[in-house]
């Protein structure tokens, strides 16, 4: 519990630029993950190079938070069937990827963990080691809507 409510505090203090991925999500909403994950590492050094990322040491320095205020969406009335579900919430479903300087050749590369979108202005969920990487430079996550 203590990773995730780190993690709260982390993200929800941060806002970063935006650029769209688009050959990665194919014809019908279908997702090529080779594809997907290198134009993420490519827009993820741009986004580095114009200083648009989150630095990975400023998120390490929040780790050891104790506790975040958040106010949470409530919960839906109505009852909805999977793909219902999957359908309104597909858009909150991250790619959460940190991009580091490889030890064994001069180039950028990016690792890819999956988080979820806690509430409307940022605020979003991943697991503690994800964050907890001092290898990594930056940090960017994609929606799963590109």
């Amino acid at each position: 519990m203590r990773a995730i409510l780190s993690l709260l505090l982390i993200v929800s203090a941060v806002q970063a630029a935006e650029l769209r991925v688009n050959r990665g999500i194919l014809p019908g909403g279908l997702i090529d993950d080779r594809r997907l994950l290198s134009e993420l590492n490519q827009h993820a050094k741009q986004l580095r190079e114009e200083e648009g990322t989150v630095k990975a040491s400023e998120l390490l320095k929040q780790l050891d938070r104790k506790q975040c205020a958040l106010t949470l969406q409530q919960p839906g009335k109505d009852k909805l069937n999977s793909a219902q579900i999957a359908e309104r919430n597909r858009k909150g479903v991250l790619v959460v990827s940190g991009l580091y300087k490889c030890q064994h050749c001069p180039l950028w590369h990016s690792g890819a963990a999956s988080g979820f979108m806690l509430t409307d202005d940022g605020v979003f969920c991943t697991s503690y080691h994800v964050i907890d990487n001092k290898d990594n430079d930056s940090l960017v996550i994609m929606t799963g809507d590109g």
